[in-house]
Order: C-alpha cells, then sequence, then structure tokens
C-alpha cells in the first residue's frame, strides 16, 4: 500500500523543482555592438527590436540585456543596460537612421573612450553580465559588426570581426577567447555578423559555448530578429530552442 507520508513528500519535492526550473529559465543577454562604420543605422534598428521585445515581455518576465555600443564618431564606448521602451513604425534602416542613442530608455553603466582597446571593452562588458548571472540562469553572448571569418592576428590582411573603422582596428579570434576564458562558459555564443561560422572559429572557442552560431556567408544587414530571440527568453527556453 503507498505510504502517504512519501506521497505528501514526493508532491512538496516535485513543487519544489518545478520552482527551481522556472527559476532556471531566467535569461541574461550581453551584445558587443560594433558600429562604428556604415551599420549605424541597423544598430539603430536592432535597439528598436530589443526595447520592444522588453516592452512586449516585462509582465512576463524580461531578461537583462547589457550592451556596449561604439557609435560613428569620438563618443566613445558606451556601456548600458537597455530597458523596455514601445516604438511603433520603424521599420526600415531610413526610419531607424532618424533615431539616437538618446531616444532610448537605458541606463549607463560605463563609458570608455574611444581609444580604448576593444578587448578591453568587451572584458568589461562580460564582467557586467557576469556579474548579473545568477547560477541557474542562462546567457546568451552576441558579437555584432562585420566580420570576415577566422584570423589570429591583427596584422592579418583578412579575418577577425567588430571592424571598428575610428580608430581603425577589429578582434582577432584568439582576443575573444582570451575574454571568455576568464569567465564561466556561456550557454549560445552568437555572431551576428557574416562569415564567422567556421569550423576554425567553433574550434578556437568550443570550451566557451554550449552553442555557437554564425552565417557562413554574407548576412543581411538587418541581422538577428533580436524581438524573437527576446520572447523565447521570456518563455523560458532552453538553450537549444
Amino acid at each position: 500500500m503507498f505510504n502517504k507520508t512519501f506521497l505528501i513528500l514526493l508532491i512538496y519535492t516535485l513543487g519544489s523543482l518545478g520552482s527551481l526550473c522556472a527559476f532556471a529559465g531566467s535569461w541574461s543577454m550581453a551584445i558587443y555592438m560594433q558600429a562604428d562604420n556604415d551599420l549605424r543605422d541597423y544598430a539603430m534598428w536592432d535597439l528598436v527590436e530589443l526595447s520592444n521585445g522588453l516592452a512586449k515581455n516585462q509582465e512576463t518576465g524580461s531578461p537583462t540585456i547589457l550592451l556596449a555600443i561604439d557609435l560613428p564618431g569620438d563618443t566613445g564606448f558606451e556601456i548600458i543596460q537597455l530597458n523596455s521602451k514601445a516604438f511603433t513604425n520603424i521599420d526600415s534602416k531610413e526610419k531607424a537612421s532618424r533615431l539616437k542613442l538618446s531616444d532610448f530608455n537605458f541606463e549607463r553603466l560605463s563609458w570608455l573612450s574611444e581609444e580604448t582597446p576593444q578587448q578591453e571593452v568587451l572584458d568589461q562588458l562580460l564582467s557586467f553580465i557576469n556579474s548579473d548571472h545568477k547560477d541557474n540562469s542562462r546567457k546568451m553572448i552576441s558579437i555584432w559588426g562585420h566580420g570576415e571569418g577566422f584570423g589570429s592576428g591583427l596584422v592579418a590582411q583578412f579575418g577577425g570581426v567588430a571592424l571598428d573603422d575610428f580608430p581603425k582596428g577589429k578582434m582577432t579570434i584568439n582576443e575573444i577567447k582570451q575574454s571568455l576564458d576568464r569567465f564561466n562558459k556561456t550557454d549560445i555564443l552568437v555572431f551576428d555578423a557574416c562569415l564567422m561560422q567556421t569550423l576554425e572559429v567553433s574550434f578556437e572557442l568550443k570550451e566557451n559555448a554550449e552553442f555557437i552560431l554564425g552565417s557562413t556567408q554574407i548576412q543581411n544587414f538587418q541581422g538577428l530578429p533580436y524581438e524573437e530571440v527576446l520572447n523565447l527568453m521570456s518563455e523560458n527556453a532552453l538553450p537549444f530552442e
């Protein structure tokens, strides 16, 4: 005959596991957005998608979104936490081009000068996202910008990602790995850039992420559908999903 005490304990345990599973579904996302080039208007467009995604899902639990963003000119790098704000009718590059960073709702966490090496900026962004990261939550890191595939050295004619026009520069895969090595393994590492889904890139970073995503060829400048990604995160989707 089934023991009633055991049944009560079993129900309590399963209920506790359910609560833990719900907590484990919380997400955070860090985006390194190198837009000090011809991608500036697309950066504004993606910020609209992120802002709308946060606004749409704020009642069900929006993820934490941190960005390090570099825009054209000598304004330097802004590290921000993006907050929800609903935008309407921003459905083209032309409309997005009229927006400025100050049009968005965000909290500035740090500012770094234009001459700061990109790897140092990435280090600081990752330190912020990891300090916010809870043991049972999930994490996604997106490297956003122009990509040229695998490159191990800054002097290489081709290869690397996050191409900066002022001052001229980029990040190598080795630099990204050095930054990622300082922190715990991430659930998803995305290269929102061209030409980064190669065996060489994945091999170098295989210990740093459960899933590595990118494009094998030239990518549409509009990039990832960030609002859809935030919808999945708010639904506590698994990293595979």
